[in-house]
């Protein structure tokens, strides 16, 4: 953090050291599965966050053909964090899809700029192969690691006509042709 943000990061800091993990009262019965929804993280960080003057507000931004979720953490003294991220869809007029993905990044963009954790434990993949390492969580721009293509791949588990949608989506000739940024959102989606 910058000189700019000490308040900010001093106030997150004490929040998070009184926030609870967040339940996963969510459910999704094609992958079998549970989540935290939004109003989950919400529950499991509001109060922390409020105490130490802090906010997060979500809206949409476009720039070009290109939509986004911007994800802002505030504090009262005027300083904030910014997260930006891609909306990838194929048919920006399938109001069904927008809403299903600003609601899945709205979850993810909350529960990482707060820096929120979920009941249970997650593995990050590891239950699903043990040689694909997790991906680094430390680099956050520049083209996919080799190591993100892996367990992309891994959890597609060879299915090649996901594996070439997923390339119209995200509007690449392969998946080694992914960014940092676009991987990272890929392996979150198949993990759900």
């Amino acid at each position: 953090m910058t000189k700019e943000s000490n308040n900010l990061s001093t106030a997150l800091a004490r929040a998070q050291a009184t926030m609870n993990s967040a339940q996963k009262s969510g459910h999704n019965p094609h992958f079998r599965s549970t989540f935290s929804t939004l109003e989950d993280l919400i529950l499991a960080s509001r109060e922390s966050l409020t105490r130490e003057g802090l906010s997060v507000t979500q809206f949409l931004d476009a720039e070009g053909d290109n939509d986004y979720l911007v994800t802002q953490l505030r504090h009262a003294s005027g300083e904030i964090i910014n997260s930006k991220t891609r909306l990838h869809l194929k048919d920006k007029t399938d109001i069904q899809k927008l809403g299903s993905a600003i609601s899945y990044l709205k979850r993810y963009s909350y529960a990482a700029i707060c820096g929120i954790a979920t009941s249970d434990n997650d593995d990050d993949g590891n239950s699903v192969s043990h040689e694909v390492a997790p991906m680094p969580m430390s680099q956050p721009t520049g083209k996919a690691t080799e190591k993100q293509i892996a367990f992309i791949k891994q959890l597609l588990k060879g299915n090649i006509e996901r594996e070439a949608e997923y390339c119209i989506q995200y509007d690449v000739d392969s998946l080694a042709k992914l960014s940092f940024q676009d991987a990272s959102t890929l392996i979150s989606t198949l993990k759900v």
